[in-house]
C-alpha cells in the first residue's frame, strides 16, 4: 500500500471543490456522488468543530478551564448551530476564492477561516 501523493491530495480537493460548486449551482441537491462528497466533507469538518466547541463549554461550565483558556481554545473551533449546509458550502467556496494562497491547505486546514471566523465557538 502506498501513501497518497501531493498530486492525489490535490486531486481529491479539486473533486470536493467541483462537487461543492455543482451543489451550489444546482439547487443544493445531493443527487450525485460529487455533490454528496462535498456535503459529506463539509458536514464532517463542521460536526467535528462543533463537537469540540461543546466539549470546551462543558469543561468551562465544570470549572476545568478558565475564561482565558476557553477563549484561546475556542478560536480553533466553530458552532454552526442551525446553519444550513448550503450556507456552509458557500462559505467554503467563498473563502477558497478570496484566499488562493490557502488552497493547498485543504478543507480542514481552511476550516479555521470558513467556519470559525463566520460561526465562532462562544460561551452561550
Amino acid at each position: 500500500m502506498s501513501l497518497p501523493t501531493l498530486n492525489t491530495a490535490n486531486a481529491q480537493k479539486d473533486q470536493i471543490v467541483a462537487g461543492c460548486k455543482e451543489y451550489s449551482k444546482n439547487g443544493n441537491i445531493t443527487d450525485n456522488p460529487s455533490r454528496a462528497l462535498c456535503v459529506g466533507n463539509v458536514k464532517g469538518v463542521s460536526d467535528g468543530l462543533r463537537n469540540y466547541c461543546r466539549v470546551l463549554r462543558i469543561a468551562h461550565k465544570n470549572g476545568k478551564i478558565s475564561d482565558k483558556e476557553f477563549d484561546f481554545h475556542a478560536s480553533f473551533f466553530s458552532d454552526v448551530g442551525d446553519v444550513t449546509y448550503a450556507d456552509m458550502v458557500e462559505s467554503y467556496l467563498d473563502t477558497r476564492e478570496k484566499n488562493p494562497n490557502m488552497r493547498n491547505a485543504g478543507k480542514t486546514g481552511t476550516s479555521m477561516f470558513w467556519l470559525t471566523k463566520k460561526w465562532p465557538c462562544k460561551l452561550k
